[in-house]
């Protein structure tokens, strides 16, 4: 392994962070605003999510699978990665829905076993009794589509060229602005209507993130003193509201211009050791934040109404606030007793350590 590959991206650690952070406020503005949302522009984390996924991806894969490793070794490592967190917290959201049956008995949720089985196999539900892809975890939908192109890149690897990867990317870029325009932003992908979009967004994101670690070294590094800075711009923009007529050219700008700018930046940014750990950190408890943050919103506001008898506009800004420490605690508590050991313990199956090809 050369040194190349022993790099650790730290800046990008805490871009990471910042994209799991706002997503998650994003998804409880209801529990801190009410009706206005708190972070308007902050469903484009899941577009830099991407960017960092194909930037990483091909840091940590990209040598090794021209250097010979399998897409049998490959694709059980990405499973590995992704699957039993989700699991985990598709199956508390499962709990909720059983539960909400029990105590609102009347209330049809469109529970079925061919729901049950789709997302237990990490697909999909397409079913008329729901609107989203993914019911019991909403955000999976971004997983599912980050897996296909983790698999793809895998295949395909060694035809793509840097040419290639440049043709999808442009391919891709008709897709998001046609997104855009159509939908009127690019908050789509998570619904059986959206699918589509969500597909763009994930091709152009993914392979420009990998093209960008391709061309790595292109550009010097810079100072660690920007570390700081790029972090809060890139939450000033997913921060940001702005007027419907301006919605799909700001979204666009920000995944086709903004995104790529600030993740070749980081990459180029050696962040001081005093920054590190907390970097390290954010980056850790981004994947669960992401994935603990759906079901927890469940609970939270059905215990409130449960437990209160009333409403949630009672109860905020602090029942958000509760809900924001309860969620990063769990998802603390989930990466270092469950996901962490879990994995730990599928990496020491045999299907982990495929050899490699000569």
């Amino acid at each position: 392994m050369n040194h190349d590959a022993r790099r650790e991206y730290v800046t990008l650690n805490g871009l990471r962070g910042v994209a799991a952070v706002t997503v998650m406020l994003y998804h409880y503005s209801g529990l801190f605003v009410g009706d206005t949302l708190l972070l308007p522009s902050a469903y484009l984390a899941v577009d830099l999510f991407f960017i960092l996924s194909g930037f990483v991806i091909a840091h940590a894969y990209d040598q090794r699978l021209h250097g010979g490793m399998t897409f049998k070794h490959f694709a059980w490592l990405r499973l590995v990665r992704l699957y039993p967190l989700y699991a985990l917290t598709s199956l508390v959201g499962v709990s909720y829905f059983f539960l909400k049956i029990f105590l609102v008995p009347e209330d049809p949720i469109g529970i079925s076993f061919a729901n049950l089985l789709s997302g237990s196999l990490f697909l999909p539900t397409f079913s008329e009794g729901h609107e989203n892809l993914y019911p019991f975890n909403p955000a999976a939908w971004s997983l599912f589509f980050e897996l296909i192109a983790n698999f793809v890149y895998a295949l395909l690897i060694k035809r793509m060229s840097n040419r290639v990867l440049g043709a999808i990317v442009v391919f891709g870029a008709v897709g998001i602005i046609l997104s855009a325009f159509h939908f009127g932003s690019l908050d789509v992908g998570m619904t059986q209507k959206s699918l589509a979009g969500g597909a763009a967004r994930v091709m152009f994101s993914f392979s420009l993130g990998v093209l960008l670690w391709r061309l790595r070294d292109q550009i010097s590094r810079i100072s660690s003193a920007y570390s700081v800075l790029l972090l809060f711009v890139s939450l000033i923009l997913l921060a940001l509201p702005m007027a419907t007529v301006a919605r799909p050219f700001y979204d666009l700008f920000c995944v086709a211009i903004a995104f790529p700018v600030l993740v070749r930046m980081g990459s180029s940014l050696e962040a001081g050791a005093f920054l590190k750990p907390a970097y390290t950190m954010s980056a850790d408890l981004s994947y669960p934040i992401y994935l603990v943050h759906g079901p927890m919103f469940l609970f939270a506001s059905a215990i409130y109404k449960q437990v209160f008898d009333a409403n949630l506009a009672t109860g905020r800004p602090l029942l958000g606030l509760a809900t924001t420490a309860a969620t990063l605690v769990a998802s603390y508590l989930v990466v270092r007793y469950f996901d962490e050991p879990v994995r730990s313990w599928l990496r020491r199956r045999p299907a982990s350590r495929t050899p490699v090809r000569p």
